[in-house]
């Protein structure tokens, strides 16, 4: 799926239905280069507005975000300075 030299960490995109979680197409990846070891980060924010990966190695940090356009901005402000307030602490 990537080329030679590069890896790819995908993470689905998911909904609640109900009470459940359910899996949807699409997802978020970051594409890397292999002689930069890097990993999905295990942090434990899951936000309504917006869609969120956190991968990294032992020199970078990424974090990758997608927000649809039809969801709530107010909301998203809100969450991504919870969030932001979250990995700065950690």
């Amino acid at each position: 799926m990537a080329p030679p030299g590069f890896g790819v960490i995908h993470a689905h995109r998911s909904a609640v239905v109900g009470s459940r979680q359910v899996t949807r197409g699409g997802g978020l990846a970051v594409i890397y280069c292999t002689s930069l070891p890097t990993r999905t980060l295990r942090i434990y924010f899951q936000p309504t507005s917006f869609e969120v990966q956190f991968v990294g190695g032992i020199l970078v940090k990424v974090v990758n975000i997608y927000r649809p356009s039809q969801l709530s901005k107010s909301t998203f402000m809100e969450e991504f300075a919870e969030m932001l307030t979250l990995i700065s602490s950690g």
